[in-house]
């Protein structure tokens, strides 16, 4: 895999051992939290949370947690994730923004970039051709920024000890 993956606007990149404070300062703001664990996470649940993406990216370098940067200035925004669904083999993507770089188009350029990393990916792969991604059901921001980049809703389903929106993506042609 080659990293950074870019977009037009954005770096994808794995976190380092360094960025600690930089994902502690999407996943304490309870905004963006919001629509995950309704509130902020603690200090020593993020150290947890941060020390297990570090691991899994060491045993699975394609998939992980990654930092998401301006390009041009190498600010960081937020990140995001394509990893699998818990418990299944069902590939997902999902993004976390600073609340400052909300309603600029950056979800949608993430969502697109994960979306086409997918489907390039897995382009001679007869099994891994859909990708999937989840929602609260109350988030219509990220249920728009979905279907906006060819996702369809399927089905209302519990996840994560909640009830979400389950929406699936066909893996196009390359």
């Amino acid at each position: 895999m080659q990293f950074p993956i870019e977009s037009s606007r954005l770096s994808i990149s794995p976190f380092r051992s360094t960025d600690f404070d930089q994902f502690y300062q999407v996943v304490k703001n309870p905004q963006v939290m919001h629509f995950i664990v309704r509130n902020g996470m603690p200090l020593e649940m993020a150290k947890e949370s941060f020390d297990l993406r570090l691991r899994l990216y060491q045993q699975f370098p394609q998939m992980g947690s990654w930092k998401v940067c301006l390009k041009e200035s190498g600010e960081y925004i937020g990140h995001c994730n394509y990893n699998y669904i818990r418990k299944s083999n069902l590939p997902q993507l999902g993004y976390l923004l600073l609340p400052e770089f909300w309603g600029k188009g950056y979800a949608t350029e993430i969502a697109q970039t994960l979306s086409d990393y997918h489907r390039t990916r897995f382009a001679h792969s007869r099994y891994e051709n859909k990708l999937y991604a989840l929602t609260d059901n109350e988030n219509t921001a990220s249920q728009n920024v979905l279907e906006k980049v060819g996702f369809q809703y399927v089905k209302r389903a519990f996840y994560y000890g909640t009830w979400c929106r389950f929406y699936v993506q066909e893996n196009r042609k390359v």
